[in-house]
């Protein structure tokens, strides 16, 4: 019990610390190996390439992104599991159709302003008020909300990094295979790197863009040590 109240009075500030120690101590991205090597050994210690340099912090960010991914993904499970949701069941007799509600504007919607339905209402209001109040203290407990936020930073940072890699010149075959590297891994979704997928996403199950990735495969190729 005292963990639990120490867990709930924790400042927002130490939670996050504490998701961001989580997410950099994840283990490495098994199901993208080929991050942050495909270009090492080609490239060495080479410096006039700036894409290369770009690539190797695009890379960096990109790796704690999906790791953000997978700890925001996993919160958001386990607050679930936690709770029973956060939306309601709404059964009308005259629709065979169920309808779910997570914000009192669309009970309002389903069940306002009918007057044989204030009694269906005002309960739907409650169920509704009961399972936020639950949802909101088991999200303050695991920081749910907190990784979702560090997911997007982690996201933003991606982004802007690729479109500043994208559009530097490459001055060489392994900057030029390296901004397509980094456009395949971005176009990857992210469920790809994910073990243990669900059904419905086990078509990530196959690399993606394999159009594209041969033609990496064969910059590198290129621009490996045998054809300097």
């Amino acid at each position: 019990m005292a963990d639990s109240e120490n867990s709930r009075t924790l400042p927002s500030i130490t939670r996050r610390n504490i998701l961001s120690a989580a997410v950099i101590s994840l283990p490495a991205l098994a199901a993208s190996p080929s991050l942050g090597t495909p270009f090492n050994d080609l490239a060495g210690e080479r410096t006039d390439d700036p894409t290369l340099s770009l690539w190797r912090k695009w890379v960096t960010a990109h790796e704690s992104y999906v790791k953000a991914h997978h700890l925001q993904w996993d919160l958001g499970t386990k607050l679930y599991g936690l709770t029973d949701g956060h939306e309601i069941e709404i059964h009308l007799p005259s629709r065979r159709a169920t309808f779910y509600a997570s914000t009192a504007e669309e009970i309002d919607d389903f069940l306002g302003g009918r007057p044989e339905m204030a009694e269906a209402y005002a309960a739907a209001r409650d169920r509704l008020a009961a399972l936020h109040i639950e949802w909101d203290e088991a999200d303050e407990r695991i920081g749910y909300s907190i990784a979702v936020e560090m997911e997007k930073e982690a996201c933003d940072l991606r982004l802007k990094l690729a479109k500043t890699l994208w559009n530097t010149p490459a001055q060489s075959v392994t900057g030029a295979a390296a901004k397509l590297h980094s456009f395949i891994e971005m176009k990857t979704p992210v469920a790809a790197w994910r073990k243990g997928l669900h059904p419905a996403l086990r078509r990530f199950d196959e690399p993606s863009w394999p159009e594209l990735r041969s033609i990496l495969a064969d910059l590198k190729q290129i621009g490996g040590p045998d054809h300097g």
